[in-house]
């Protein structure tokens, strides 16, 4: 699998910025950059717009046959690790063999997922649980060819290295999917358990069933990695999905909006806007996602946007500049992509 690069060198960021150059437009050209479409090019956006892409993940299926993911042996995972930890600052692991990229397709499904949990505003409490786009958001500095996607349910997140024209899931807790009951009429969550995550009582199930015929499959945090996992998911996107960010990258720029006024930061998202069935956080503001995992971004004095979720602990950090992304995770594991 392809290494991770940091664009160390003044020859490259010299490169980077002048082809990014290239694509920022006055403010007349933008206005008129959908008319400068092609036929191909606005078929290709009127179809993601009605699919939400690339907003929401679009995740393959058919590669994940239970039945093709056998581990590897001990020394092959020890060789595969060995040669990662060559290619990292402070190794940080790549995730290359089956069983990982199961394990990687089973993050991106948590990170799609089209519930979202909230308060449920009732005078009794509770959690309600809401059936949503699950679109999330894109950050990019205007002068940069890297992007950043941020899920709306979830603390995991992806990254796109110029250099390998890829993808790539950083991993730094692992979630799980797991299928709760809602009261037919408020939405409202059923049988309260692990702190604000209820889960259907496999004993009471039939009980339950009699006063409710709704279920939700929602993403839960079942524990923090010591070290960040780091997986490369172009082979786990659609075809579809990779064009539709490509795109977004180099062609729709009336989509991209500054982080706040005379930012070089920007931020992308589903163009009819967010659902109104809960209280969102304020994109504008730098806020984004659901309440247990929200995330925040907003520029530092040394001119890099800091990136955070409500959730992360102290150490990791996730900063962005016009030459590079940059990542440090809890266990002093860092990474760069330019």
């Amino acid at each position: 699998m392809d290494s991770l690069h940091t664009m160390e060198s003044p020859h490259l960021a010299t490169c980077a910025l002048s082809l990014s150059r290239e694509r920022i437009q006055s403010p007349r050209l933008e206005h008129h950059a959908r008319l400068a479409l092609s036929e191909q090019e606005r078929v290709r956006y009127m179809a993601s717009l009605t699919s939400h892409l690339p907003f929401k993940l679009d995740v393959l299926r058919w590669n994940h046959d239970s039945q093709q993911h056998t581990p590897h042996d001990e020394e092959s995972v020890e060789e595969e690790n060995k040669s990662s930890n060559v290619q990292l600052q402070e190794a940080l692991q790549i995730e290359t063999d089956r069983n990982c990229e199961c394990e990687a397709f089973e993050q991106l499904q948590c990170l799609a997922s089209r519930f979202r949990v909230a308060p449920s505003g009732r005078p009794s409490g509770g959690m309600s649980c809401h059936r949503e786009a699950g679109d999330g958001v894109f950050l990019r500095h205007n002068m940069g060819n890297g992007l950043i996607w941020i899920p709306p349910v979830g603390c995991n997140f992806l990254v796109f290295d110029t250099a390998c024209s890829g993808w790539f899931l950083v991993e730094l807790a692992k979630l799980v999917s797991r299928r709760v009951a809602l009261d037919t009429k408020t939405g409202q969550l059923l049988e309260a358990s692990v702190g604000v995550f209820p889960v259907v009582d496999k004993e009471r199930s039939a009980e339950t069933e009699s006063s409710t015929n709704q279920h939700a499959e929602v993403a839960v945090l079942l524990r923090w990695h010591p070290r960040a996992k780091l997986h490369s998911v172009n082979s786990q996107l659609t075809d579809r999905w990779l064009e539709a960010a490509d795109d977004l990258k180099k062609l729709w720029t009336w989509d991209w909006r500054p982080v706040r006024a005379g930012s070089n930061f920007q931020f992308a998202q589903r163009k009819l806007g967010l659902p109104s069935k809960t209280a969102p956080a304020d994109i504008t503001h730098g806020f984004f996602g659901e309440k247990r995992w929200e995330w925040h971004w907003e520029e530092d004095e040394a001119g890099r946007l800091d990136v955070r979720n409500i959730s992360w602990q102290r150490e990791a950090q996730l900063y962005m500049s016009a030459t590079s992304i940059e990542f440090v995770g809890i266990g002093g594991e860092h990474a760069s992509w330019c």
